[in-house]
């Protein structure tokens, strides 16, 4: 997961793992920041920032390799 931009924001990291059906919060991120990993196997992420949680700027996500 990669996080870059200036930003004032909540971006919310999802993983779901019935094809996209329902998706559950795993992370929250504030601030730019780079995080390495392995990825659960048959998983889909995703990455957004919800209703209400953007102030302001950029924010540039990345999830996966």
């Amino acid at each position: 997961i990669s996080v870059s931009g200036t930003f004032v924001a909540v971006v919310t990291i999802q993983r779901s793992f019935d094809n996209g059906q329902t998706w559950l919060d795993i992370e929250t991120i504030t601030a730019p920041m780079e995080r390495h990993g392995r990825a659960c196997t048959g998983a889909w992420y995703r990455a957004g920032v919800k209703s209400g949680e953007y102030v302001s700027g950029t924010a540039v996500v990345v999830v996966g390799r």
